[in-house]
């Protein structure tokens, strides 16, 4: 038996037990897990924020606003090299 959302079905009764399970978690799971947080601003712009909130204000700390969201990605990943070396 498998268990998807809720439901038990035996395998190989479904033909869609085959979808993924980005498709299936709800928005708020695909984000905790991706790393990082990047958010496209109104005008158009991607901000990086920290992983970690302020204890005293709750807030996330604005590590960047960037054109591309390659560019935000980017600067990421040398943030994190940055960390380990």
């Amino acid at each position: 038996m498998v268990q998807i959302k809720g439901c038990i079905q035996p395998l190989g009764d479904s033909q869609d037990f085959n979808v993924s399970l980005e498709t299936q978690a709800s928005p708020s799971i695909v984000n905790a897990v991706s790393p990082g947080m990047i958010r496209k601003l109104k005008s158009g712009e991607y901000r990086l924020y920290s992983r970690k909130a302020n204890p005293k204000t709750g807030k996330r700390r604005n590590l960047g606003t960037f054109d591309t969201l390659e560019r935000a990605k980017q600067h990421e990943r040398e943030i994190q090299y940055f960390k380990r070396h």
